[in-house]
């Protein structure tokens, strides 16, 4: 896949034009809105950016995935319920079978979160989508979030369940992980200008692949 953008922004013929003129092989986009903060990804964006040869990654974010949220956010319950919301969104779009959801966990995690908070979020995610009857296409889990959440996923899970997304704010650290999916470059970037410009994230596919899709 290269190298890619992300955007909570829509996109239009315009802006994918930007993309291209980048010189940009993939577009990650959010399956679910948040009131105030992003679009959500659309059947005719979905054919927009296929059609011009391009590949979508599928992120889910919910309102609550930030630190001050992760007692009320970050459990098996709410880990059920956003692989519901998100299969089912992916069901609507047309996203094809055996290729990841992205779910974020978006804040700079620490050790002592992981047996509490993310982990039992983690694990009811995937339980879920192990589940042939809730999850027909079997879409796989991928996580998006700090190097050490990406780390602890990847050591914890196995190879077929494990797409990892490191966010940008969080990968420069001290700890020692370089076997991601997907990584961010750069953050806060403005392709074009006017009605077309558009707000992204730079990101890397790594060799062994980002998860990304077309439209059939």
């Amino acid at each position: 896949m290269g190298y890619g953008v992300d955007t909570s922004a829509y996109i239009s013929a315009g802006r994918l034009q930007n993309v291209i003129a980048a010189n940009k092989t993939f577009i990650g986009r959010y399956l679910n809105p948040l009131e105030n903060m992003h679009d959500h990804l659309t059947v005719n964006e979905v054919k927009l950016i296929s059609d011009a040869g391009l590949f979508i990654v599928s992120i889910f974010q919910d309102n609550n995935s930030s630190p001050n949220d992760k007692k009320l956010h970050f459990t098996a319950e709410r880990g059920a319920a956003d692989a519901e919301a998100a299969v089912n969104q992916a069901e609507v779009i047309d996203q094809p079978s055996d290729t990841p959801i992205y779910f974020a966990i978006d804040y700079d995690t620490q050790e002592e979160d992981f047996e509490d908070y993310i982990y039992p979020y983690v694990n009811a995610i995937i339980e879920y989508l192990s589940d042939d009857e809730k999850n027909p296409n079997h879409y796989l889990f991928g996580v998006y979030g700090s190097k050490r959440t990406c780390k602890n996923v990847r050591g914890n899970y196995s190879a077929t369940e494990r797409y990892t997304w490191m966010a940008y704010a969080w990968q420069y650290s001290t700890i020692d992980f370089d076997d991601w999916n997907i990584k961010q470059t750069s953050s806060q970037v403005t392709l074009g200008t006017g009605a077309a410009s558009l707000p992204v994230d730079y990101d890397e596919s790594a060799a062994v692949g980002g998860g990304g899709w077309r439209y059939v």
